[in-house]
């Protein structure tokens, strides 16, 4: 994924990366930084929600390292569609059931 086609790419720190990036290793799938490297790919960091505060006070988002694979899927929505908010593709995944 490019990583200008994920909105957290904006609002994420070089110090919140790194510390994302400092597990190496997928969150979602776990594979390793290594392995991804074997293949010529690198880990990317995305923003995960933590929270959503009560009364419309915004969320949290914390920062997690994806594989390229899983970050993609992270902006895929419920009809499979990209979109840059992972917030907003994962409240469509959800409300779809």
């Amino acid at each position: 994924m490019k990583l200008e086609a994920c909105n957290y790419q904006k609002v994420v720190t070089e110090r919140e990366r790194r510390e994302a990036l400092s597990l190496k290793q997928c969150e979602c799938c776990g594979v390793t930084s290594e392995e991804l490297a074997a293949r010529g790919e690198s880990l990317e960091v995305c923003g995960d929600e933590f929270m959503a505060r009560l009364g419309g006070g915004g969320r949290v988002l914390t920062p997690v390292a994806l594989c390229p694979k899983c970050h993609d899927e992270n902006h895929r929505d419920a009809h499979h569609h990209h979109t840059h908010c992972q917030i907003k593709a994962r409240q469509s995944r959800e409300s779809a059931f």
